[in-house]
């Protein structure tokens, strides 16, 4: 039979008592203090979304500030949830899974408002071409009918659209039209104005009176290369032309059919879209007859000018513009939702003219210049 020990043979008042463990938290069971870190995340990743539907201007400062709050919340309430539950080798993938959930969950919210601070400007699809055949109940074969298409393929609305339209030919009647509901346009000719100093009409001048050319504001590009004005009291037809379209809905369309002819006042504006620059200055024609009361009627008046060239001329330089020079073209302005005031973009469309069949086709929208050396035209 084993005999007691000492200790075990020492009554139970003397016997050596051990210190009590510390008392342990169960297992998985988190605080309230990292409760609060779980909430403050979850409050974090949805205010930036709070804050854009309440109207506020958008700020990718104070998403990426709520992201930064919402990730160190969300790892260390993580972090201490986790304590006693897993050994710490798989704690530490943690680090890595709370990373990557937080930016999964949050990264939408931010793009979207560092995309309203800066935006990207919505391109527009333009299309103009001609038409095979006449529409119906038009017998007048010399005319050509054509159609404009402007469409926006974006999911933002385009708003205050202006623009100015230099064809070939004049455009002589418009056939159709087709809009979303709620939107306006305006589509009417420009035609270049006169102020008269002493007496005078749109094709008379008195004795001592001078005639003045007001030439209109629509321009959206000052590399224009070359000018185009003329007059004629043989009408006013012009292939000059304005649109403006007060709001383009997401993935709207707005289209104009119209008629363009090349006979009788129609020659006026084609003979002076097709005038030729052959000086590096202002070359001027004009024909004017007298009244027989000492004043002037003026029948016609052209004047070609090159502008804007921005280097010593040459005198021996060839003023012919060559391949790049572009006469017909669709030019404007549109608006589109950016962060505080609306964001404005231009837009070019080249329009490439066949003389001998008549009929014109659109090259892709740009927003410049590029190479072309535009040539602006204005007329009456």
């Amino acid at each position: 039979m084993p005999e007691d020990t000492p200790e075990e043979s020492a009554p139970i008042s003397e016997r050596p008592t051990e210190p009590p463990s510390p008392k342990q938290p169960p297992a998985g069971k988190v605080g309230v203090p990292y409760r609060l870190d779980f909430f403050i995340a979850v409050i974090s990743l949805i205010f930036p979304w709070g804050w854009s539907v309440s109207g506020f201007p958008p700020s990718i400062e104070l998403a990426c500030g709520c992201w930064a709050i919402a990730l160190a919340c969300g790892l260390h309430y993580f972090w201490e949830w986790s304590r006693g539950i897993w050994h710490n080798s798989a704690r530490w993938f943690i680090l890595i899974g709370v990373p990557v959930f937080v930016f999964i969950f949050s990264r939408q919210p931010v793009l979207n408002q560092y995309r309203l601070q800066h935006p990207k400007p919505p391109t527009l699809s333009i299309v103009v071409k001609t038409i095979p055949g006449l529409p119906e109940g038009v017998t007048n074969t010399n005319l050509r009918y054509h159609i404009l298409e402007i469409r926006n393929p974006n999911d933002v609305e385009v708003d205050n659209f202006i623009s100015r339209f230099q064809f070939p030919e004049p455009i002589s009647s418009t056939t159709e039209t087709d809009l979303p509901p709620g939107t306006v346009i305006g589509w009417q000719p420009i035609l270049t104005r006169y102020s008269i100093t002493g007496i005078g009409s749109k094709s008379f001048l008195g004795p001592n009176s001078s005639r003045n050319i007001l030439l209109p504001v629509t321009y959206f590009f000052s590399g224009n290369r070359g000018q185009l004005t003329g007059y004629s009291d043989g009408g006013d037809r012009t292939g000059i032309w304005q649109l403006t379209i007060s709001k383009l809905p997401s993935h709207g369309v707005v289209s104009i059919s119209f008629l363009t002819d090349n006979e009788g006042d129609s020659t006026n504006y084609i003979a002076l879209a097709n005038t030729e620059f052959k000086t590096n200055g202002a070359a001027i024609s004009t024909t004017m007859r007298g009244d027989g009361k000492g004043g002037a009627i003026l029948m016609n008046l052209t004047m070609a000018i090159i502008i804007n060239t921005n280097y010593a001329v040459n005198p021996n330089e060839d003023w012919h513009f060559g391949t790049n020079w572009l006469r017909f073209y669709f030019e404007g302005l549109y608006q589109y939702p950016a962060a505080g005031n609306p964001g404005s973009q231009n837009f070019l469309v080249p329009f490439i003219f066949d003389a001998n069949t008549r009929t014109i086709s659109s090259m892709p929208i740009q927003s410049g210049d590029g190479k072309w050396r535009r040539v602006t035209i204005e007329y009456q």
